[in-house]
């Protein structure tokens, strides 16, 4: 499976190859700004690149996260937030990998995905619809429970379904939803993390 790497970006990003920077943020952008079709919201920008969009959005009062695999690009887009004057999130991670602690209201997805390989798009969409959330005052899908007693024994519980509704399956006879695992695999095959018969995926525990 071929595609651009994270040093193939990197390279362009530093020697300035970036024949695709129109050097400001997309005038679509700015028509749904103006027009009120895109509110202030919790919104991630995957693929941000050299950040002008970052920026805009900031700017219009928007909770930004920034979302790039390449160090330049990430440089870039935090120069351009302080010459702003405005805020964001930014996150240095691969799209196919990275998990929100929460979900987002919107994704302003603009060119992550045609970076990648078209052997990636369905696992890239999969992604980013699992960071939504379509319940209205829902945040998240975990639930935590601790509990104490008077001679000081504490327990504690935590389950997640990991995306909305799990893995959409309920376990006969119990009402039990199960959870949305495959999301901890990596959708590339011969990686350390990628999905096969009989793999646990890779996860972090914290007591």
């Amino acid at each position: 499976m071929a595609g651009p790497t994270r040093e193939f970006w990197q390279q362009r990003f530093v020697a300035n190859e970036m024949p695709w920077d129109r050097g400001a943020a997309s005038p679509q952008l700015a028509t749904w700004l103006a027009s009120g079709a895109l509110a202030p919201c919790r919104i991630l920008v995957p693929g941000c690149g050299g950040g002008y969009e970052v920026v805009a959005l900031a700017r219009a009062g928007f909770d930004v996260t920034a979302l790039d695999y390449a160090p330049a690009a990430i440089t870039s887009t935090r120069e351009r937030l302080a010459q702003a004057n405005v805020r964001a999130t930014l996150v240095q991670a691969d799209a196919l990998e990275w998990q929100s602690v929460a979900p987002f209201d919107a994704v302003y997805e603009q060119t992550c995905l045609c970076a990648l390989h078209p052997d990636h798009w369905r696992g890239y969409a999969e992604r980013l619809d699992a960071m939504g959330d379509v319940e209205t005052g829902s945040r998240t899908s975990t639930t935590h429970i601790t509990a104490a007693d008077r001679q000081g024994g504490i327990a504690a519980l935590t389950t997640t379904l990991l995306s909305s509704f799990g893995s959409r399956y309920v376990l006969p006879g119990t009402g039990i939803l199960m959870n949305n695992g495959v999301m901890w695999f990596d959708p590339r095959p011969g990686r350390p993390n990628s999905i096969r018969p009989g793999k646990r995926a890779l996860t972090n525990m914290c007591p």
